[in-house]
């Protein structure tokens, strides 16, 4: 037996299983999607350095990771349930690289509950971006 592990993208992992290049994958999915077995739900929270401090008038920056996540989607349909503005300033393909931005005091990012921990405020993400599972 031969075990392979690889870290990515959960749409591009899904896409490696549906193949055949994968035999099990974890991942998250987006909030309303059945295929495969739900293991844990875990709510996204918005997450900043405690000493974040949002300048009136400016846009709200971002960390995120990169494009065909499913934390960024769902942060992204949240913030469009809303008027703000906001830009993303720092991309990431890791939960530590978006992590560590906020924690600097760069950017407001959307993390796993139990991610947003010492050093960082944070509250519930919108409707949008609800449980990713």
């Amino acid at each position: 037996m031969k075990l392979e592990v690889q870290i990515g993208v959960s749409a591009e992992l899904i896409e490696q299983l549906n193949t055949g290049r994968l035999d099990v994958v974890f991942a998250k999915r987006p909030l309303g999607t059945s295929k495969g077995r739900l293991v844990w739900r875990e709510p996204l929270v918005w997450a900043a350095a405690d000493s974040f401090d949002l300048v009136p008038g400016a846009a709200l920056p971002l960390a995120l990771y990169r494009e065909r996540s499913v934390s960024r989607e769902a942060a992204l349909a949240a913030l469009g349930d809303n008027d703000l503005t906001w830009e993303i300033v720092y991309t990431s393909p890791s939960l530590t690289g978006v992590r560590a931005a906020a924690l600097a005091g760069l950017a407001v990012t959307p993390l796993p509950s139990q991610r947003a921990d010492r050093g960082l405020a944070h509250s519930r993400c919108g409707s949008g971006a609800a449980a990713a599972s």
